[in-house]
């Protein structure tokens, strides 16, 4: 997903929730066509329960990661951040009845079976309302749908991925962080370097495995003792634990999260070069919403400080 005009493509966030359209801008013949355009699809907006994008925009624009995932999130019905996400689970509608990510809790513990459901029902209607909109672009003669390809391609990781409900925190986290499409539907090669953290990711609450580009693989193991999250990672020596360290902190602090953490040195396994990123989580089947939020905040940051390295 990348080669992405993020600015034409506003249009996408925009349409999808009704804002009005700035003034349309060109020629005369162009402006008009712009407007038999939106005329077209505004005439069919019944037929998407999502307001879908202005199909023109496909011949000269591209979107980038997070307008990607923008769209995404508003074809899975989903929260536009993973902190609304939380509100919204947590929350009511006005007349009192539970909205439908309510029913994503047990005892206010995000219940990931749920979440596989909610996604696989969800996915499978984005799909559907995805294939219709390349149906719709070949018809009016737009060639280029490399994107809503990319879209379908995505959605049905998602779909596959939540059916079988083999790791669906890492699909649904992924939707809240700008990172290569690709890792969707890619398999981890990580596995674990000891005995010790084979009994850490089985013991834990939850356990991130992350493959990176410059520090090889990394271990967070999440547990809860004393109210209190403790955080264990381990990591290469050459990893910046100590900037790492002060963003989880500081994030914890603001959210009001207890966070102990403790980093342990691994070694770097030969020829353990990576040109991707991945992860994936291993958790038990009840997640506290605060570990679910330190998830997103622990692999965003790791792979934010993985890029930025030279």
């Amino acid at each position: 997903m990348t080669d992405f005009n993020s600015i034409n493509n506003l249009n996408f966030y925009i349409n999808s929730r009704n804002i009005p359209l700035a003034p349309l801008k060109g020629t005369e013949e162009g402006i008009k066509n712009q407007e038999n355009n939106m005329s077209n699809t505004r005439s069919n907006a019944s037929y998407y329960s999502v307001y879908p994008p202005l199909l023109y925009t496909f011949q000269n624009a591209r979107m980038d990661n997070e307008i990607m995932l923008k769209y995404l999130l508003n074809l899975l019905s989903l929260p536009s951040t993973i902190d609304k996400f939380i509100k919204e689970t947590l929350s009511k509608n006005k007349d009192g009845k539970d909205n439908g990510l309510a029913k994503l809790l047990t005892e206010n513990l995000l219940n990931t079976k749920a979440l596989a459901e909610y996604l696989s029902k969800n996915s499978k209607i984005a799909i559907e309302k995805n294939l219709r909109m390349i149906s719709d672009s070949l018809k009016s003669g737009i060639d280029d749908n490399f994107q809503l390809r990319e879209v379908l391609s995505v959605l049905s990781a998602i779909h596959a991925q939540s059916s079988s409900n083999s790791n669906i925190l890492k699909e649904f986290l992924l939707l809240y962080i700008p990172i290569n499409g690709q890792i969707f539907d890619r398999e981890t090669e990580y596995s674990p370097d000891s005995e010790e953290e084979k009994s850490e990711i089985s013991n834990s609450c939850l356990s991130i495995m992350l493959e990176t580009i410059n520090f090889s693989n990394i271990l967070c193991v999440l547990n809860i003792f004393d109210n209190n999250v403790c955080l264990t990672m381990y990591a290469v020596e050459s990893f910046p634990f100590a900037k790492f360290k002060n963003i989880i902190l500081n994030f914890a602090k603001d959210v009001n999260i207890d966070i102990i953490i403790d980093f342990k040195i691994k070694k770097m396994q030969k020829n353990d070069t990576k040109k991707l990123q991945n992860f994936k989580i291993v958790s038990k089947s009840l997640v506290m919403l605060n570990v679910l939020v330190l998830s997103h905040l622990i692999v965003k940051t790791i792979i934010k400080i993985d890029n930025d390295f030279i």
